[in-house]
């Protein structure tokens, strides 16, 4: 099991979990084994479990007799009154849920729906913004272990991809907090923030007004709802404040792709010259995410999480930078999509109001 031995601080130390609480488990059935041991330790402290999984199949049938949008709708919970969640045609009540992610571009492998791919992916993200909007406590577990995801790795890649998320959940909550409270006061009282790098990217916007966020990976610290690996500063800047460029960038994979921004929304995309480049557009326009605005800007704080190509552990590791696009209301924004996609880059300098908070990616402050 993946995630053996975490059971305890997850449930106890992330959640929170008390005795008695009623605690709703959702997650694809290839997390099983993560569901069943995270069962086992809510039993241990007399929590009550209720799991519900969904399987392909389950997905194929929605979508084929229920349309996209209806078959996004049944397979992430939706919050409606206190306690009560709607999920798979049942009603259930719960104090707290879990929702376990797996990677959206390795399920729903069949060739009569994969057209209603990105659609479905779309809807099911949208969904779960809602719950996150509603202040449910609960906690978005990435589970990137899957089969495609282990038939494509080396076992020696596949080990230290499943050692990275071990060690970014098992993190002390401390030093993520001591990180974040170094970078909150800057984001807190300023008004611009500046990012470049050495390789093209020289962006600002304006976060006058907006409040930062900050994530450990547990409940009960400013946020109801966080995810697993945690650890970042975020907040959301102003709508129509973003002018620049921003540059994608993992050094490490030597993936570059440009991003041209103007009033706050995305224009274009450049290749890693930083020219305007038809290829990179494509990939953009793919995505849905031409002319989509700039929703939020985030600080990874956690040591233990490297900046991999896959989940979220990326955006949580320590001295990345990232941007998102789309929905921001969750944290303050005002922006209304149906999409959220991040994006990390590493080795950035960072300034708010003219005082640099970060070099080369090094939080200096």
């Amino acid at each position: 099991m993946y995630y053996s031995g975490l059971e305890k601080k997850i449930i106890q130390d992330c959640l929170r979990a008390r005795a008695g609480e009623r605690i709703l488990i959702t997650g694809h059935d290839f997390t099983s084994d993560l569901i069943e041991s995270l069962r086992q330790e809510l039993r241990a402290i007399k929590a009550v479990d209720i799991v519900i999984t969904w399987s392909d199949r389950i997905i194929v049938e929605l979508i084929r007799n229920l349309g996209v949008k209806e078959a996004a709708l049944r397979i992430m919970p939706f919050f409606s009154e206190k306690k009560t969640f709607h999920f798979l045609h049942r009603e259930i009540e719960a104090d707290k849920i879990i929702v376990i992610i797996p990677p959206t571009d390795n399920y729903l492998d069949f060739l009569s729906v994969i057209s209603y791919m990105k659609p479905f992916e779309d809807n099911y993200l949208y969904n779960l913004f809602q719950l996150q909007r509603m202040n449910v406590p609960g906690l978005l577990i990435d589970y990137p272990f899957d089969t495609k995801t282990r038939n494509l790795l080396e076992k020696e890649q596949f080990d230290h991809l499943l050692s990275s998320y071990r060690n970014a959940i098992g993190v002390n909550f401390q030093e993520i907090g001591n990180l974040n409270r170094r970078i909150v006061p800057f984001l807190k009282f300023g008004k611009e923030v500046l990012i470049r790098s050495d390789y093209g990217t020289d962006l600002r916007f304006i976060i006058n007004g907006r409040f930062p966020c900050e994530e450990e990976g547990r409940l009960g610290f400013q946020t109801s709802f966080c995810q697993l690996p945690g650890g970042e500063v975020f907040i959301a800047p102003l709508e129509e404040s973003a002018c620049g460029v921003y540059m994608i960038d993992i050094s490490d994979y030597g993936f570059i792709l440009g991003m041209k921004f103007q009033d706050g929304v995305l224009m274009d995309a450049l290749d890693s010259r930083g020219i305007e480049n038809d290829k990179a557009r494509k990939i953009i326009k793919e995505m849905g995410l031409l002319r989509e605005r700039l929703g939020e800007f985030g600080i990874g704080t956690n040591s233990q999480s490297p900046p991999l190509l896959i989940g979220t552990i990326s955006e949580k590791s320590l001295g990345t930078v990232h941007i998102a696009l789309g929905e921001n209301r969750s944290y303050g924004g005002k922006n209304a999509s149906a999409i959220h996609y991040d994006f990390v880059s590493t080795k950035n300098d960072v300034f708010v109001d003219g005082k640099k908070i970060m070099e080369k990616g090094r939080i200096i402050v």
